[in-house]
């Protein structure tokens, strides 16, 4: 591996304007406006700076001085030989006469020789490892953020008081609707993922903070005893490997009798395990919604559902009835529930339980 010492990516973008009114008085015909950025990353200042010159009167920087981290991102882009290989634009490429966009990369070695590329900035004049080499950048940068001196999370959060009930809005489904959950755990932060109770039985599913507010009992948006709190921070898939994420609602264009018309149609245990869990999904997504709001409508939807999932619940276990003829079925119901009887049925068809939600592929329930 041959180190590297300097990487600098000089970028120039030139656009020919033509004005919609000219003055009679002028000899040109147009207008010239130009843009450059250039990215330098260097060892030997240990730092990564970002520069943009916008027009004649306008620059800007934003600079890096990460200890250990410039060494660092120099090294792992200098694993494999860098910017070796650029397509180049084929004969036949259209060429735009009012604009261009060029580039120049430099990189200086410890041991090697300068090497200087330049053509034009697009998917075939760039380097082909150019995507790999602007993406680990763009990490690098994107950690370190914007700060916090601008940022409404920090200058909007108000100091929490002795008699203060923390409140976190989470959402199920991105940009979906938000519900209440408490926790005395003051380092969450919102775009932290948790792990909430949901619906009568509790089941447990991964949810994201959207929003964090402090109130007093008497100010708070909902009585106490009707919030439900926050079981734990969501540390990784491999540690809750068994707890589903189930973040929007199953089929919510699809009404119970549309399954029963699809099962009449596609006949087997493995398309009657598909209609159950979602089903069984679908009515505790909307035990949930009805949790948080008791109306009629999202009541009666529910009560169909319920109907549907205990329909073919039955049906499963007439089968595993007739496959045991000792009857152990049918204690273990009493003794167990019917979630724990069904369970094999239900894996032998390709899902799992996911505390309480049925993890499997029913996508293709309606796809011929």
């Amino acid at each position: 591996m041959t180190e590297i010492e300097r990487i600098i990516v000089d970028y120039h973008r030139m656009t020919k304007i033509t004005p919609k009114q000219i003055p009679k008085s002028v000899t040109w015909d147009h207008v010239t406006w130009e843009y450059w950025e250039r990215l330098v990353i260097d060892r030997a200042t240990n730092s990564l700076e970002h520069i943009q010159v916008i027009g004649s009167g306008c620059k800007i920087s934003h600079k890096y001085e990460v200890e250990g981290g410039i060494e660092s991102l120099l090294d792992n882009l200098g694993l494999e030989e860098l910017f070796e290989v650029a397509i180049g634009d084929p004969d036949e490429m259209f060429t735009d006469p009012n604009e261009t966009r060029d580039y120049t990369i430099t990189v200086d070695y410890k041991t090697k020789p300068q090497r200087i590329i330049s053509g034009s900035f697009d998917k075939h004049g760039l380097p082909t490892d150019y995507a790999e080499f602007a993406e680990t950048v763009f990490d690098f940068i994107h950690v370190y953020g914007l700060g916090e001196i601008l940022a409404p999370a920090v200058y909007c959060k108000a100091r929490r008081t002795r008699n203060d009930y923390i409140f976190c809005s989470v959402e199920f489904d991105k940009g979906g609707k938000s519900y209440y959950y408490l926790t005395e755990d003051e380092t969450f932060e919102v775009g932290d993922l948790v792990l909430v109770p949901v619906g009568n039985n509790d089941r447990t599913v991964v949810v994201e903070i959207v929003d964090i507010q402090y109130f007093t009992e008497d100010d708070a948006p909902m009585p106490l005893d009707r919030v439900k709190s926050i079981i734990e921070r969501y540390v990784s898939d491999i540690e809750y490997r068994n707890t589903a994420v189930l973040s929007r609602e199953p089929l919510p264009d699809c009404t119970p009798d549309t399954i029963r018309i699809w099962l009449k149609e596609h006949c087997g245990e493995c398309n009657l395990a598909k209609a159950f869990a979602v089903a069984h999904n679908q009515t505790g997504w909307l035990m949930h919604d009805l949790d948080e709001n008791d109306d009629a409508i999202t009541r009666k939807k529910y009560e169909s559902w319920w109907e549907l999932e205990s329909e073919l619940c039955q049906r499963i276990i007439d089968i595993l009835i007739i496959e045991d003829p000792e009857g152990t079925v049918q204690r273990k119901s009493g003794d167990k529930g019917t979630h724990h009887v069904i369970t094999p049925f239900m894996i032998r068809n390709g899902f799992s339980d996911g505390s309480g939600w049925w993890i499997g592929d029913y996508a293709d329930l309606f796809v011929e």
